[in-house]
């Protein structure tokens, strides 16, 4: 409980739980606390003309599924009827012998393979990789509600990849849909949508063989023909998923696999963010970031250009947002290199940041390359297996960001030496770190969400869709009475808790947080001085005290000041550094105001504010110290 002493609210139990004596005896008249609130002291204005995307620490998507066991061993949980199988047969869409041949026997019956899965009521989406060995067409039957209830049934013709004829049993009120994607090598892969309608029921897949492309359908709702004992089909990769569509299939053995992924949020125009940590949920405070443009004209979209056989499929895999608008980047199977380029928009010479969500999607590594006339390159190499950046060109940085599930934000950043049309590529790299080579067939990555901005380092990711979009500055402001009301103007101490976003933000002064007038002479600021030092500054009537200068190198990680202010008595510590005073410093006058992330004709600041507090006392130096080293 706390007491008082002599007006004063000692804050003892505080003192008592914490264990530290030097650590502050008053009560802040200001704490923002936006790493635990994770809102808005509702005397802060609070601005930003246009939406904009962070990370809330806690939503997430069902990213990957599928509800088969052994999706490609069709003998092991799998029932077959009138079919042998053969394991490891041929090659399978991933370059990989595990393809397995069913085979039709010699009798006259149904041929096929089946699973039975257990399902909450909705609509699901059965696929399957199948090619021809011996017999031309196949198909996919579904029995939804009960052993006995609707039946639905697809057949394609597997020389070209059409389909054929379809059936129903009974009258559903949902109509089937079907989907058929050739992925090379004579491999299809065919999809049927379904539902299924009970709260708990019974959903059977089989997947057949028939001679013909009119089969002599049954009410079983499916074919029956005589066999030759040998003619059959090839399978891999049989998925089941709760969803509209198929999405990039992933492998099961004994165990039905389902994975979520955080979700990329968006704020509404003039809404806050209070930015986490994608993968541990870790609250990084209010977000605030300069105005950016996305100059690429389609994020979620095609590229411009792809390499000689390679190539880019469109809505293939849940993207970072939830969607399933991530991109299939396959590498080609002749020997070369394997790239997809945007192109089209306009370089100037000062710094471009190029950025795009990457997944692993059989290569581990990739690499980033911006490129404009007169032969500039500059490029980076990112290994997606230890999320990190190993190789950059003299004139580029890479950068990289976990985001879960697999997921990274990789860019480059550099300065073009043209104002000519620029091309920014993605360039798939083989595990021996090779960028020309011969891929498998199937092997690629999964991509989303380009961008393009003028700047030293990525900001928060900026949708576009036929043009390019402007992410407006974030301005947090606090003035007036909402000022006044806990502001001194005989002693200050501050306290800013702070997350260096980005390495290499540069320009005039970037401001974490400032008090002042509202003009540049009369300021007590917290500020990064190109990106790589921080300064603890006051300026009364422009005479310049700069208490405190260290180098911050360190990309996303967090620092603490504290710094007091009196007339001629003027201290700071910086993450428990020993103090440093000045007893010449000025104390401005007619204060009036605080900005969080800027300060009157200075650069925003763009990173993250954890929390800001603020005492109308000098606290000692022993204090300043302790409460920066925590």
């Amino acid at each position: 409980m706390a007491i008082k002493v002599s007006g004063t609210e000692v804050i003892s139990d505080d003192k008592r739980i914490l264990n530290n004596e030097s650590l502050p005896d008053i009560r802040p008249s200001l704490l923002l606390d936006f790493a635990n609130s994770k809102a808005l002291d509702p005397r802060i204005t609070f601005t930003r003309g246009s939406t904009a995307t962070y990370w809330d620490g806690k939503t997430t998507t069902k990213a990957e599924e599928n509800l088969y066991k052994y999706s490609q061993d069709f003998g092991n949980t799998w029932s077959s009827n009138a079919v042998g199988i053969l394991t490891n047969n041929t090659t399978a869409p991933d370059g990989t012998s595990t393809a397995e041949k069913i085979y039709s026997d010699t009798g006259s019956s149904y041929h096929y393979t089946t699973q039975n899965n257990d399902v909450p009521a909705g609509v699901y989406t059965s696929s399957v990789y199948i090619k021809a060995a011996g017999y031309n067409y196949a198909g996919i039957r579904f029995t939804a509600d009960s052993f006995s209830g609707t039946r639905y049934a697809v057949v394609i013709d597997l020389t070209n990849g059409t389909f054929v004829d379809d059936y129903t049993v009974g009258s559903p009120s949902y109509t089937p849909s079907y989907a058929i994607t050739s992925v090379g090598n004579d491999w299809y892969r065919l999809s049927i949508t379904v539902e299924q309608t009970q709260s708990s029921g019974y959903m059977n897949t089989s997947i057949f063989i028939t001679d013909d492309s009119t089969p002599t359908w049954q009410s079983t709702g499916l074919p029956t023909f005589t066999g030759d004992g040998s003619s059959g089909i090839f399978l891999w990769g049989a998925q089941l998923e709760q969803r509209s569509s198929a999405t990039a299939y992933t492998p099961t053995t004994s165990t039905p696999v389902v994975k979520y992924q955080p979700t990329l949020q968006t704020a509404a125009s003039g809404e806050a963010r209070f930015d986490h940590d994608p993968v541990t949920g870790e609250s990084k405070g209010l977000l605030i970031e300069e105005s950016r443009t996305n100059l690429e004209n389609n994020s979620t979209g095609g590229v411009s250009y792809v390499g000689a056989g390679s190539s880019l499929t469109t809505n293939y895999a849940i993207a970072p947002d939830g969607t399933n608008t991530a991109s299939y980047l396959k590498a080609a199977t002749a020997t070369g290199t394997k790239v997809f380029d945007h192109y089209g928009q306009t370089a100037s010479t000062t710094p471009h940041t190029y950025s795009v969500f990457i997944k692993a999607y059989g290569y581990n590594r990739v690499g980033l390359e911006y490129l404009a006339s007169g032969g500039f390159a500059e490029n980076a190499r990112f290994n997606l297996s230890d999320g990190t950046v190993y190789q950059s060109s003299s004139g580029a940085t890479g950068h990289i960001q976990e985001i879960g599930n697999g997921w990274y934000r990789i860019a480059v950043t550099c300065t073009p030496t043209s104002t000519a049309s620029d091309i920014q590529r993605i360039f798939i790299i083989d595990d021996n770190g090779n960028s020309s080579f011969a891929g498998d067939g199937f092997s690629g990555l999964l991509a989303w969400g380009y961008q393009n901005e003028t700047g030293s380092f990525p900001t928060s990711y900026i949708p576009t869709s036929g043009s390019t979009v402007t992410r407006a500055v974030d301005s947090a402001l606090m003035i007036g009475s909402n000022f006044t009301d806990w502001f001194s103007n005989e002693e200050s101490t501050v306290f800013v808790d702070f997350e260096r976003r980005n390495a290499n933000q540069s320009g005039t002064y970037p401001m974490i947080a400032s008090l002042s007038d509202g003009t540049t002479d009369n300021v007590l600021s917290v500020y990064l001085n190109n990106g790589e030092t921080f300064f603890y500054e006051t300026r009364a009537f422009n005479s310049t005290n700069a208490i405190l200068s260290t180098t911050v190198t360190t990309q996303g990680s967090s620092y603490k000041v504290a710094g007091t202010l009196k007339t001629n008595d003027m201290a700071a510590s910086f993450d428990g550094a020993t103090v440093t005073t000045d007893t010449d410093a000025l104390n401005p006058p007619n204060i009036n105001r605080l900005d969080l992330g800027s300060r009157v004709s200075y650069l925003p600041y763009t990173g993250t504010i954890k929390k800001f507090a603020y005492y109308p006392k000098r606290l000692s130096d022993a204090t300043l110290q302790a409460m920066t080293e925590e």
